[in-house]
């Protein structure tokens, strides 16, 4: 069984790293096939290129930007469509 965490991204790019980071390691160590999609809802810093930089390093992690705030909604539904899980998982990136 595979499982999508879907998160939601708004003005959060310092704390992704250490979120990715948490989320890697309960699933790895509990032998979870997993993916990562998260949705940058417009956000003003530089969220955008953060999760640029950990899906280049993560096959695992989806990344999707909107160019303009949508509210957290729009940007949850645009993760669900774009996951592939038997389970999907909405979690906040704050």
């Amino acid at each position: 069984m595979k499982i999508s965490i879907v998160v939601p991204v708004y003005n959060e790019a310092k704390s992704l790293p250490e979120l990715f980071s948490e989320i890697n390691s309960v699933l790895e160590k509990e032998k979870i096939e997993y993916e990562i999609v998260a949705v940058n809802d417009g956000s003003k810093d530089n969220s955008w290129e953060v999760l640029r930089k950990l899906a280049g390093s993560d096959k695992r992690i989806k990344a999707i930007n909107f160019k303009f705030n949508n509210g957290q909604t729009a940007a949850m539904s645009a993760g669900i469509k774009n996951s592939s899980g038997d389970v999907i998982i909405p979690i906040d990136s704050d």
